[in-house]
């Protein structure tokens, strides 16, 4: 049954669903990098370089989507240390913002990102718990029996298993959610450090905001407990784990409340990167 399943998205051009809650995002980068931003507003966001910094605006997935894969590029592009200044935000007057089309296809073929350094494999078999993650985040539900079968199979039979049946265009999310991500997205440096904070805005409870975050945050292996101060919570860990307690931190905040702020500052300083982890 394994041997006909496949995903195959590549070549196929989504389109943006209509809007329902937009989110701001201003980074910048040390060392300073145009580049990583090639093609990202192909994601379906709205982006515009400023004289320190660049803003995007759009779906809140799709912007922690580009900003994993900035981060990425850069950290891929530069073997010394990379830094990324971050301050996410929600504002009703971003609702009126008007967005590119979103074109999954146009990325991929604008796209001018270097190749990982040795350890991820480019033009190859990725490793098994890579597909495994791959496939999975663009189905939306996975079924138990499926799921157990690819944790049992190699790698080389997970490949060939995706190219067997083709999926629809109109069967991936085109909300900017994670089952719609661009492979970039998942390449990251193997050990990040990462100081946030968040500030929910409107509300008298912001405190107890705050603590329902950070105790959140404490499940992840990343979270660094000896750390955490009175400004901010520190993580150190993969990147890809990095970005997934962000992305948490922010959307559990918006529960709390409509305006909220988060400022994030990730780095690769004093780690030997051998390899981008993919996840």
């Amino acid at each position: 049954m394994l041997a006909v399943l496949a995903l195959s998205i590549a070549g196929c051009t989504v389109s943006s669903a209509p809007v329902q809650s937009l989110a701001g995002l201003q980074l910048s980068l040390s060392p300073a990098s145009p580049a990583a931003f090639h093609a990202v507003d192909s994601l379906g966001l709205a982006v515009e370089n400023e004289l320190v910094s660049t803003c995007l605006v759009g779906p809140e997935p799709t912007l922690f989507e580009a900003a994993r894969v900035v981060f990425g590029r850069v950290s891929r592009a530069d073997d010394s240390s990379v830094v990324m200044t971050c301050t996410f935000s929600t504002s009703p007057r971003l609702e009126e913002a008007p967005l590119p089309t979103r074109s999954i296809t146009d990325f991929s073929s604008r796209s001018v990102a270097k190749a990982p350094r040795s350890g991820t494999v480019i033009g190859g078999l990725p490793s098994k718990k890579n597909m495994m993650r791959q496939i999975a985040a663009r189905l939306s539900k996975l079924p138990v029996k499926l799921a157990r079968g690819l944790e049992a199979a190699g790698p080389e039979r997970v490949a060939a298993a995706a190219a067997a049946v083709e999926i629809k265009a109109a069967e991936v999310a085109t909300d900017g959610s994670a089952a719609a991500w661009v492979d970039d997205a998942y390449i990251l440096p193997s050990r990040v450090a990462c100081q946030f904070a968040v500030y929910p805005l409107g509300t008298s409870d912001y405190m107890e905001s705050v603590s329902a975050i950070v105790d959140a945050a404490r499940s992840s292996p990343c979270f660094q407990a000896g750390q955490h101060t009175q400004l901010c919570t520190t993580l150190e860990g993969e990147g890809a784990e990095i970005f997934d307690v962000l992305q948490q931190s922010f959307a559990l905040g918006r529960e709390h409340a409509a305006h909220l702020v988060m400022t994030a500052t990730v780095t690769t300083a004093g780690y030997a990167q051998e390899a981008g982890s993919r996840r």
